[in-house]
C-alpha cells in the first residue's frame, strides 16, 4: 500500500491526523480544525491525479456506526464523527455511470471503479452468479498478471485460497470443486483475453459487471402509506422500489425523466412526478436517512442530465487527452506486438536452424552407419570370396594331379609296368574323381562370381540410398525456404491495421451540488423528457452470442457440482429470473410499464 503524506495548507494550528483509503493506496494528511470537507476532498483528488471527481466522495462511519458521506461545505470537525484523535475516511464512488466503458474517461477513474466493484462482488455486496464470477475472475487475473501463462496457475490458486478471486458463497455452493478445478476453469477463460492491456481489461470487467442487477444501486429502507417494509433503490437511471427480501427484482420503477421534484418533510420523503394527474410518491424513513436519500438523488439526477447534454470544455479536453493517451497506448501495444512477433519469428527460425543442424548431424551419422554396413558387408564378402578362391586353387591342383597321374599311368602301361585291367580300373577311378573335382570347381567358380556381383551390387545400392536421402533433404530444405520467403513477402505486403477513433456522446460537467439539508430539490427536465435511451439497452452478454453460449455451457458444468442446499434466497430469486428470461434491462422495461399515475398507485398498493 502506497503511503503518502500531505499537509493541507491552513493557518498554523494543531493539526488533526486523517487517513484516506482509496482502494489501492493509503494517504495520510494533517488537517487543521478549519479544514472543510471540500478542502480535504480537493487535496485527495489532486494527490491521486483524479479529474472525474463528480462520481466520488469521502465515506466514513458516523457516531452511530452507520455509513455517511462527508459534507463538502462543512468543516471536518463539525460533522458527525466519532470522538477520537485520528480519523479514517474511505474515498469511494458515490455515483455510478450508466455505461462505464464509454462514460469513464481517465484510467485512474476506471481503476478506482474496477477495484470498488470487484470488492463489492467478492464480498457479495453485489450479487454475481457463479458463471459470471468465473468470467470476471479471469479478467481480474488478466489485469493482475497480464497474458495467461501456465506458470501463473500456482499464483491463481493462492489468490483463490485467499478469497481474492471468487465470492466465498460461490466456492461453498460447489463443494466438490477443488481449488485446482476453479483455477483450471479461470485459466481457460484467462487465455482468451490475450493481448488486453490492464486498462482495457478493467473496462471489459466493468462492461460485464455493470449488467449485474445490484450494480450501482444505493438501497434505503422505507415504508409506504400502508407501512409495508420496502427498499428504495436509487441509481443512475432513476428510482426503483423493492421488497425488503429481494434486492434483485424491483416491483415498480420511476425514471429520472418522470420526476420534477424531490423533497422531505421530517420522516416523510416525497417524490413529485411530472405527470400532474399522478399523486406524489410518499415514503417514510428517518430524518437522517432522508437527507442521504436526497443527496444521492440530487447527484444521480444531475449526472443523468449531463449525459444528455453536450460535453463541457473541460470534459472535451479530458476526452481529447484520454484519446491521445489511448492512441499512444495502442501504438505502443502494436510496437510491442511487432517486437513479440519478431522475437517469436527469430526464436522459430533459430529452432528451425537447430532442427536442420540436428537433421544434418543425424543424416551424417546415418550415412556413416550405412558406410560402415557397406564396408562390413564387403569385408565379409571378400573373406568369403577369398575362402572360395582357396578352394578353387586347391581343386585346380587336385585336377592337375589327376591329369598327371593319368598320363603317368598310360606311360606305365606302355612300358608294361601295369596290366591292362589295372589300367582300365584305375583310369575309371581317376575319371570319376576328375569329374567330381570338375563339378565342385564349377560350383565354386559360380559361387565366386555371384559374390563378386553381390559385392558390386551392395555397394551400388548403398550409395544410391545415401544419394536419395540427400536429395530428399535438399527438396525439404528448399520447400521450407520458399515458404518462409512467401510468408515474409506476405507480411511485408500486408496493410497496417485500421485505426479507429472513438467518440463518446455521454455528457458530463463539473459537480456543483453540495448538501441536501434544506430538504427540497427541484429537478430540471430540460431536453430529457422523452430521452429514455436506457430502456432499449441490452446486456453485454446478449450482444455476444459466443460468450453467451460459453457462459451457458459453464453454468451447466457448474450445476452438476452445485450443492442446492447451499443456495441462498438471492440465488433462488436469480434462478427464477433466469427461468423467466429476465435480465436487468428487461426488468427495467417491465417495471416502467403503464403511466406514472398507475405506477404510483401500484406502489401505494404494495
Amino acid at each position: 500500500i502506497l503511503l503518502l503524506n500531505r499537509l493541507v495548507e491552513m493557518p498554523s494550528k494543531t493539526p488533526m491526523n486523517v487517513k484516506i483509503n482509496t482502494m489501492d493506496a493509503e494517504l495520510d494528511f494533517a488537517i487543521q480544525s478549519s479544514t472543510t470537507g471540500k478542502m480535504l476532498f480537493d487535496q485527495v483528488v489532486k494527490t491521486i491525479g483524479l479529474r472525474e471527481l463528480w462520481y466520488f466522495g469521502l465515506l466514513y462511519k458516523d457516531s452511530s456506526g452507520h455509513d455517511a458521506w462527508i459534507k463538502l461545505n462543512k468543516k471536518i470537525k463539525d460533522q458527525d464523527l466519532p470522538k477520537k484523535d485520528n480519523y479514517e475516511f474511505q474515498f469511494r464512488a458515490k455515483f455510478y455511470p450508466e455505461d462505464a466503458t464509454d462514460e469513464l474517461i481517465q484510467d485512474i477513474t476506471v481503476k478506482l471503479f474496477y477495484l470498488q466493484v470487484k470488492e463489492q462482488i467478492l464480498t457479495d455486496a453485489v450479487y454475481c452468479p457463479a458463471e459470471a464470477a468465473v468470467l470476471l475472475a479471469s479478467y481480474a487475473m488478466q489485469a493482475k498478471y497480464g497474458d495467461q501463462k501456465d506458470s501463473q496457475l500456482e499464483d491463481i490458486k493462492k489468490d483463490i485460497e485467499n478469497g481474492r478471486v471468487l465470492p466465498e458463497r460461490v466456492r461453498q455452493q460447489h463443494p466438490t470443486f477443488t481449488v485446482d478445478d476453479w483455477a483450471k476453469k479461470i485459466n481457460e477463460w484467462h487465455a482468451e483475453h490475450r493481448g488486453l492491456v490492464r486498462e482495457e481489461t478493467m473496462r471489459e470487467y466493468l462492461k460485464i459487471a455493470q449488467d449485474l442487477d445490484m450494480y450501482g444501486v444505493s438501497y434505503f429502507e422505507v415504508t409506504n402509506k400502508k407501512d409495508t417494509p420496502l427498499l428504495l433503490g436509487v441509481d443512475a437511471l432513476g428510482l426503483n422500489v423493492y421488497d425488503r427480501s429481494n434486492k434483485l427484482t424491483p416491483r415498480v420503477g420511476f425514471p429520472w425523466s418522470e420526476i420534477s421534484n424531490i423533497s422531505f418533510n421530517g420522516k416523510t420523503f416525497i417524490v413529485k412526478p411530472n405527470d400532474k394527474k399522478a399523486d406524489n410518491l410518499q415514503m417514510k424513513s428517518n430524518l437522517k436517512q432522508n437527507k442521504t436519500i436526497l443527496m444521492i438523488c440530487m447527484g444521480n439526477h444531475e449526472l443523468y442530465l449531463r449525459r444528455r447534454k453536450p460535453d463541457s470544455i473541460e470534459v472535451q479536453q479530458m476526452r481529447a487527452e484520454a484519446e491521445a493517451q489511448r492512441k499512444k497506448r495502442a501504438e505502443e501495444k502494436e510496437r510491442l506486438e511487432r517486437e513479440r512477433k519478431a522475437r517469436e519469428d527469430s526464436e522459430r527460425q533459430l529452432r528451425e536452424v537447430n532442427e536442420k543442424l540436428q537433421e544434418a548431424e543425424r543424416r551424417a551419422e546415418e550415412r556413416e552407419r550405412q558406410f560402415r554396413e557397406v564396408e562390413e558387408e564387403n569385408a565379409r564378402l571378400r573373406a568369403q570370396l577369398s575362402n572360395i578362391q582357396s578352394d578353387i586353387d586347391r581343386m585346380e591342383a587336385e585336377r592337375a594331379e589327376l591329369l598327371s597321374e593319368k598320363e603317368s599311368l598310360a606311360k606305365r602301361v606302355s612300358e608294361g609296368e601295369v596290366s591292362k585291367e589295372e589300367y582300365e580300373r584305375r583310369m575309371m577311378e581317376i575319371q570319376q574323381e576328375y569329374e567330381t573335382v570338375q563339378t565342385r570347381l564349377s560350383q565354386k567358380e559360380q559361387e565366386a562370381e555371384n559374390l563378386r556381383d553381390n559385392l558390386v551390387q551392395t555397394k551400388a545400392e548403398k550409395e544410391a540410398e545415401v544419394h536419395r536421402l540427400e536429395e530428399d533433404m535438399q527438396k525439404k530444405l528448399a520447400m521450407q525456404q520458399a515458404a518462409a520467403a512467401a510468408a515474409a513477402a506476405a507480411a511485408a505486403a500486408a496493410p497496417p491495421p485500421a485505426s479507429y477513433q472513438h467518440v463518446s456522446n455521454y455528457q458530463n460537467a463539473q459537480e456543483k451540488h453540495d448538501d441536501a439539508d434544506d430538504g427540497d430539490f427541484l429537478l430540471s427536465q430540460e431536453q430529457v423528457t422523452n430521452n429514455r435511451s436506457e430502456e432499449s439497452r441490452i446486456t453485454a452478454v446478449s450482444k455476444d452470442r459466443s460468450l453467451a453460449d460459453k457462459l451457458t455451457e459453464l453454468s451447466s458444468a457448474l450445476s452438476g457440482a452445485r450443492d442446492v442446499k447451499q443456495n441462498t434466497a438471492v440465488d433462488q430469486i436469480h434462478q427464477e429470473n433466469v427461468k423467466q428470461g429476465r435480465d436487468k434491462y428487461k426488468t427495467l422495461n417491465l417495471i416502467r410499464r403503464g403511466n406514472t399515475k398507475s405506477r404510483v398507485a401500484e406502489f401505494e398498493a404494495i
